[in-house]
């Protein structure tokens, strides 16, 4: 990419990948992920999108690296923790997990039923990604969120009734 691209795909993306980073990071980790989002597109020397599908790939690629980045944050985290616990022994998290970490990692037995797109796009939802956005983010369209949600939503409150009955 020529740089003044480059500069206007940062300004566009950076605060997008910040945001999707603080999902699951806390702000200094999800400004890392966001840095080394953009430094590794950047490395990738990639050619200035040509049209609208072209941008919208090289905006998916970026969620795409910036997830691989936060997964390899959090299994360095967990094993931080795993030795953090090991030496202070005790066994107990060091936070609550809020309710995307619920829905993402299935707290209640019956929620880890759910499918993982289901999943996904429930807690993008739940942190208050528009549709538009989760779109953006998962790299379908808006139609195609839409009919995700519908599908997640009443896997979920099928599961729901079900743990309710069972628990």
């Amino acid at each position: 990419m020529q740089v003044e691209g480059f500069e206007a795909f940062h300004r566009l993306m950076y605060p997008k990948i910040v945001r999707y980073a603080s999902r699951r990071l806390d702000a200094s980790g999800a400004d890392d992920v966001a840095s080394q989002t953009m430094q590794a597109l950047w490395d990738k020397d990639l050619d200035d999108p040509a049209d609208e599908i072209e941008e919208r790939k090289l905006r998916s690629l970026a969620y795409r690296v910036a997830e691989g980045l936060i997964r390899n944050a959090a299994r360095a985290g967990a094993r931080r923790n795993r030795l953090i616990n090991r030496l202070a022994s005790t066994g107990q998290p060091e936070h609550e997990p809020d309710i995307a970490d619920l829905v993402v990692n299935g707290s209640p037995s019956w929620v880890a039923e759910l499918p993982l797109t289901d999943r996904e796009v429930l807690a993008l939802l739940v942190d208050g990604y528009p549709v538009a956005e989760i779109a953006e983010i998962l790299d379908c369209s808006a139609a195609a969120v839409s009919m995700r949600l519908q599908r997640a939503k009443k896997n979920l409150r099928a599961l729901m009734r079900k743990g309710v009955t069972h628990d």
